[in-house]
């Protein structure tokens, strides 16, 4: 009867953490655009067998609290100086400067080919800037995960790969732990740790580089669109570690969900050679702008393509705006409180995701309308930018 009744309670606790994960996997299908592709498909099925998982007790792997166990920082951490960078016919920023802290957790946000992977480069040192200087502190040590997993074709078997680059052990807040218990902790079983590199998924061999970026114990560490082929698995054991990082944090992502867990202020490349910085989460300044009150707290020059001279009022002209016709000004007006009611409703939607409920039924039918809200918001939020930008122009 002992017996009997751990296995139930095993069962009991497995079936919660399915369940778990379940709400984790279907908030994020309901945040994808929808799509037919493998990956889609994938994550699907791994629903599938999470809800099949939470009916049985299926065994679920538990692992260990992974929490870092890094340099201290010195005293000068990072600091760039008048930071510019150009391609092509305009600047992708200009004018930047920022001295980063121990304990800073910062997104990079903005539309693709604003310069944010870039600025990445320029301040690891992979690329030179135009202008401006990076001073690194001696205690700094970057990890980078960067968009480059197709770099991981080697032949060798999976741990062999890690124990030659990484080292056998890593040193963590609670001891030692060996390469193969930190394989296994981000899903890298035993039939996968002697499979070659190069014959790995796309996904596994980010995840591999996942591990290799956090084994070395970086007090800076720089992730560069993460959520992108990371499972959700995978994506919540990375979050689970960025919770308890005591470093310096820097984010690249269009996540907005992501973002908002792990980072708590922003650096906003406006694609246009600025760069602003806002303290807050990823959420609110998207509210605020859509407000019209976003509020930068960074000085970066605003550099013109046309305008060589780099005077430092070139960003202070007045903005004019245009009037609204009655038919736009009242579309505006709706606009907002329909934004207004379906953010109430998503937020309502996210915490019963992430809540206690463990009816698989309930969570499917909450999954389908968070995800007809999502794309509502998406639309709506486009719309009204369409609107605020049509109404201003710059001098």
């Amino acid at each position: 009867l002992e017996k009997k009744a751990e296995r139930e309670a095993l069962q009991q606790r497995t079936r919660q953490r399915a369940a778990n994960l379940l709400k984790k996997e279907l908030v994020w299908l309901q945040r994808q655009p929808k799509a037919r592709g493998t990956k889609q498909k994938a994550r699907i099925d791994r629903a599938d067998q999470l809800a099949e998982r939470a009916g049985t007790g299926k065994e679920v792997e538990e692992g260990f609290a992974f929490k870092a166990r890094m340099q201290r920082l010195g005293k000068r951490v990072l600091e760039v100086r008048n930071l510019s960078k150009s391609f092509g016919a305009g600047p992708l920023f200009g004018g930047f400067e920022h001295a980063f802290k121990q304990g800073e957790r910062i997104g990079l946000v903005g539309p693709n080919g604003a310069g944010k992977t870039t600025f990445l480069e320029i301040i690891t040192g992979r690329l030179a800037p135009d202008t401006g200087d990076v001073n690194t502190g001696i205690n700094t040590r970057f990890g980078y995960f960067d968009q480059h997993a197709e770099e991981f074709q080697s032949e060798e078997r999976v741990i062999d790969f890690i124990r030659k680059r990484a080292g056998d052990v890593i040193e963590l807040e609670d001891g030692k732990q060996d390469a193969v218990r930190v394989l296994e902790y981000f899903y890298f079983d035993g039939r996968l740790q002697y499979t070659a590199v190069n014959r790995l998924s796309g996904g596994e061999r980010r995840r591999l580089q996942l591990v290799y970026v956090l084994m070395s114990n970086p007090n800076f560490l720089i992730l560069d669109e993460p959520t992108n082929d990371l499972d959700v698995r995978t994506l919540g054991t990375l979050e689970e570690f960025l919770q308890s990082y005591p470093g310096c944090l820097v984010v690249v992502s269009h996540d907005r969900y992501f973002m908002d867990r792990v980072v708590d202020q922003l650096l906003v490349f406006d694609g246009h050679g600025q760069i602003t910085g806002f303290n807050g989460a990823f959420s609110a300044y998207i509210k605020e702008k859509r407000a019209g009150k976003a509020n930068a707290i960074g000085v970066a020059n605003t550099v013109g393509a046309t305008n060589q001279s780099n005077n430092a009022d070139d960003s202070k002209h007045p903005v004019r705006k245009k009037r609204f016709s009655f038919k736009e000004k009242r579309e505006f007006a709706q606009l907002e409180e329909q934004i207004t009611e379906l953010e109430r409703e998503r937020d309502e939607l996210t915490a019963l995701l992430s809540g206690g409920e463990t009816d698989t039924g309930i969570l499917a039918d909450s999954g389908v309308r968070f995800e007809q809200v999502e794309l509502e918001l998406k639309q709506n939020y486009a719309r009204w930018e369409e609107l605020a930008d049509s109404v201003e122009s710059t001098d």
